[in-house]
């Protein structure tokens, strides 16, 4: 969740990440963000660096890929996070 709506992680690091959003975002704009968990949802702020409009022909409907920078992020927490919910390989390079 992004700011009360569903997104798609794409991406996610312990500094960041990049998702799909269906509302637009914009550089510098505040958002909460939130993480599923088994024992609730992490909470945490964060600042939209970059954002780019996109329609893919396969999409029903445009969306925005955004990259997000956590503010004051848990460290640990969001390790512990990766270890348990993100794949270990890397994403293939998009073309």
């Amino acid at each position: 969740m992004a700011d009360n709506s569903s997104i798609k992680m794409v991406d996610l690091s312990v500094l960041g990440a990049q998702m799909i959003s269906q509302p637009m975002m914009r550089p510098n704009q505040k958002i909460k963000v939130g993480l599923p968990d088994a024992n609730g949802v992490i909470q945490m702020q964060a600042s939209v660096a970059w954002s780019v409009y996109e329609k893919p022909a396969t999409a029903k409907e445009p969306h925005f890929r955004v990259g997000v920078e956590f503010n004051n992020p848990v460290e640990e927490t969001l390790a512990d996070y990766c270890k348990r919910h993100c794949s270990p390989d890397p994403l293939p390079v998009r073309r």
